[in-house]
């Protein structure tokens, strides 16, 4: 198995695979579709020089949930089964009204069950891997689903070779995401079709689920260097919001595991694969008339009957969310 690329190399290059948790850094909070010019924020790295009276609310609840990471990173499973939307409310009981009323709404939508990723920088990516699984699942014909997505991830393959990846090396690492995926279209007619629980199953094996967040990773990168043009002006620093060349943003912020995705990440992932997601948002906006979440969208295919990905985000962290019923006959982990 092919070491994995590490996020403590700015290089990329392939070290022996140890995720590190996700940053505690502090990073000044930035409305979905902005930056920090325009929302007149500037960065504030907290270290053991800086004078904790002077932590702003914004700045306490950043360093919180770093230290909520890092604990993620030791003891969660890496993707968990499905829980209620409610145990996600109760976490934040005392917490933001805003925040309160958007997770009511969720449920009163049908909004109520949450898989949650383990928060150690590559969340997006195992929460796109099972929600993109889940819908081939639930397709009414999973098998024709399959078909169209393995198909969609050959299409992205010469784009990886354009970027200069090797295809012995992307090709192993993505053996594991077609081999699930083949799996709702066996050749054995007699074989097992993939339920709720084996996929959880199948994510929560540490080789096999870094291994399609790599993967993940390079088709993303791939999609940004070859279009440049239309990520150039959004490839910044989360540190600094300085703009980065496109091979730096990719090596540095793309390429490595445990660095997070933001929305150059997540928009080039879903055009790759040719799929629209859908993030419901929880900040800590006024809540409007409409629809009271703020739901970030990214592809061309995300009105609901198209059935897009749809993850929850919550300042550094995402997990998959879907509707109605808790599946059945899934066990608690």
């Amino acid at each position: 198995m092919p070491a994995v690329p590490d996020a403590s190399d700015p290089t990329g290059t392939a070290v022996p695979h140890d995720v590190p948790p996700e940053s505690s850094e502090v990073r000044p909070e930035v409305p979905p579709g902005g930056n920090a010019e325009t929302s007149g924020t500037t960065p504030r790295v907290i270290d053991e020089n800086t004078d904790m009276t002077t932590l702003t609310d914004q700045e306490i609840m950043r360093l919180m949930e770093g230290m909520g990471h890092a604990q993620d990173a030791m003891t969660k499973p890496l993707i968990s089964t499905p829980v209620p939307l409610k145990v996600i409310r109760d976490e934040y009981e005392r917490g933001s009204p805003q925040v309160l009323k958007k997770l009511d709404w969720l449920q009163e939508k049908g909004w109520d069950q949450v898989w949650r990723a383990r928060g150690d920088g590559d969340c997006f990516y195992r929460s796109f891997t099972l929600a993109y699984l889940l819908r081939i699942l639930h397709d009414p014909e999973p098998a024709l689903a399959a078909n169209l997505a393995f198909d969609a991830i050959q299409r992205a393959l010469p784009a990886m070779q354009e970027a200069g990846f090797d295809p012995d090396l992307y090709e192993e690492f993505l053996a594991p995401f077609l081999e699930l995926v083949r799996s709702f279209a066996p050749e054995n007619m007699e074989a097992e079709i993939p339920t709720e629980w084996s996929l959880v199953q199948s994510l929560q094996d540490p080789e096999r689920s870094n291994c399609i967040v790599v993967a993940l990773r390079l088709i993303t990168s791939a999609y940004i260097r070859s279009h440049v043009d239309l990520f150039s002006p959004f490839l910044l620093s989360p540190t600094t919001f300085l703009p980065l060349t496109t091979d730096d943003f990719c090596r540095q912020e793309v390429e490595p595991c445990g660095k997070e995705a933001d929305h150059a990440q997540i928009m080039a992932l879903g055009e790759a694969l040719e799929i629209g997601i859908r993030i419901a948002y929880l900040d800590r906006s006024e809540v409007g008339s409409g629809d009271v979440i703020n739901w970030v969208e990214f592809g061309k295919a995300t009105a609901e009957e198209d059935k897009p990905l749809t993850l929850l985000y919550r300042p550094g962290h995402y997990d998959v969310l879907a509707k109605d019923v808790l599946p059945t006959n899934i066990p608690d982990i």
